[in-house]
């Protein structure tokens, strides 16, 4: 974000974005630039997505702790990195 890393948690994942667990302050339709991994094997490297929804930060003691439930849109997965997802979609949901 505008040349600072944070450090987040991907959750409920889906070909068209994901909610993120971050640390930092973000505004409505702010883009992000992601790297991220689903496995040791899959990685995925400079993403970008739109943040569309921003939840209540989590309270702290430590500031530096603090976090906010972000809702995201990728803007632009690469044809490789659209694959990779699908691919990962799909044996999540078949493994149950």
């Amino acid at each position: 974000k505008k040349g600072e890393r944070f450090d987040g948690i991907l959750k409920d994942l889906s070909l068209g974005g994901s909610s993120l667990k971050a640390k930092g302050d973000y505004e409505q339709d702010e883009i992000i630039t992601m790297d991220f991994k689903l496995s040791t094997d899959m990685e995925f490297k400079d993403v970008t997505a739109i943040v569309k929804y921003i939840g209540k930060p989590k309270k702290s003691d430590n500031k530096e702790n603090i976090t906010t439930n972000l809702g995201i849109k990728f803007v632009d997965l690469s044809d490789e990195d659209y694959i990779k997802l699908v691919n990962y979609i799909d044996r999540k949901c078949f493994m149950m």
